[in-house]
């Protein structure tokens, strides 16, 4: 399945994730956990991954979680927007 999505300025991260957490996640649940860990995407998805299983997930749990906030170019060396993973596959993503 494919989406295209217009971003907006205030799109603050994308989670790419498998069925898996979508089963049993809903949507703002994803954000709202994203949203608190959102200063390390990698921590985000595994957090993810972890509300997931809680909730009883029977399916495999595959998060990416991208931070697309802006960036000071000046304030840090490492610019680019960083992507994590807790596993690698994905089905849907969601825009929070």
């Amino acid at each position: 399945e494919v989406t295209i999505t217009r971003r907006s300025e205030e799109d603050e991260c994308l989670i790419l994730a498998s069925d898996g957490l979508w089963d049993v996640v809903t949507n703002q649940e994803a954000c709202n956990i994203a949203r608190r860990f959102l200063r390390d995407p990698q921590m985000a998805a595994a957090a993810l991954v972890y509300a997931a299983n809680e909730k009883g997930s029977g399916d495999n749990i595959s998060v990416v979680v991208v931070d697309l906030r802006r960036r000071d170019r000046s304030s840090s060396s490492s610019t680019s927007s960083s992507s994590k993973t807790a596993s690698s596959s994905t089905d849907t993503g969601l825009d929070c």
